[in-house]
């Protein structure tokens, strides 16, 4: 859940990381099994948890 300025929530909603995403996901020592791809850029991933729901940003290298 995300919360925008009007104070209304949103719910995130990931798809399974590719293949090369499961690399950059691995080399930050993650497991690529727990998390969701939210929005990816040539830079950046925004990562979901499956469980808890945490959001992480992760640089791609």
């Amino acid at each position: 859940m995300i919360t925008t300025n009007n104070n209304e929530t949103k719910k995130l909603r990931g798809v399974r990381p590719t293949l090369r995403q499961k690399q950059i996901i691995s080399s930050y020592e993650l497991a690529p099994e727990n998390w969701l791809v939210v929005s990816a850029t040539s830079k950046k991933l925004e990562l979901l948890h499956k469980k808890k729901g945490n959001i992480r940003l992760v640089n791609c290298r």
